[in-house]
């Protein structure tokens, strides 16, 4: 897809995006579930490429916000977030296949779709004022960042130039971060088959 001459920040913004949910919502997952950096990184590359060269276009591979937030803030193993991928990714081929996707749509009040979306907004919402607790200045610092970055620089990648701000702001004032595996300590692993305990969990606590 050619770029525009007239506005290449634009351009260039729009590519990097998704950076700004793929990055913390994918790290998240791996310092707080346990999953293998290199599975889950290079299942990420392997389907924007797969997905990029069948529909020739540049199309987002995002991990499931909705799975991603309770994982996040409820004790959720593994093993029930693999099966909940199984479980999903089963259910939307179906749905689509089928073409009864419309129809469950249909079924789902807006109501209910805008509670979840609420709920789990402000789960994430608690646990983001409770890592900033754990170092303030960071927090209210790299906050205005995003700010000023908005609304004077609204084409920019805000969420990037604010990851960036936090990570060289956090080195100079120390301040504690997520500790992730060290690189080459965790190979290329396949996660452990899910238990039937972890069925039920990921069908009653991420699935529905």
């Amino acid at each position: 897809m050619p770029l525009n001459p007239k506005d290449p920040v634009k351009e260039v913004s729009g590519a990097l995006g998704d950076i700004g949910t793929l990055l913390p919502l994918s790290l998240g997952a791996i310092g707080v579930a346990g999953l293998a950096p290199v599975s889950v990184l290079l299942g990420f590359a392997v389907l924007y490429i797969a997905t990029g060269l069948y529909y020739r276009l540049p199309i987002p591979v995002q991990p499931m916000k909705a799975v991603a937030a309770l994982l996040l803030t409820t004790e959720v193993s593994s093993q029930s977030l693999v099966a909940s991928g199984v479980l999903i990714g089963a259910i939307l081929l179906f749905l689509g296949a089928t073409g009864w996707i419309n129809r469950v749509a249909r079924l789902v009040p807006g109501s209910v779709l805008s509670g979840l979306q609420l709920g789990l907004g402000l789960l994430l919402a608690n646990m983001s004022l409770g890592l900033m607790a754990t170092s303030l200045p960071l927090g209210v610092i790299t906050l205005t960042v995003l700010a000023i970055t908005l609304k004077v620089l609204p084409n920019w990648p805000a969420a990037l130039i604010g990851l960036g701000v936090a990570l060289v702001i956090g080195a100079v004032l120390g301040a504690p971060g997520l500790t992730l595996p060290a690189a080459g300590s965790v190979p290329f692993a396949l996660p452990q088959l899910p238990g039937i305990n972890d069925w039920q969990q990921a069908i009653s606590v991420l699935v529905l």
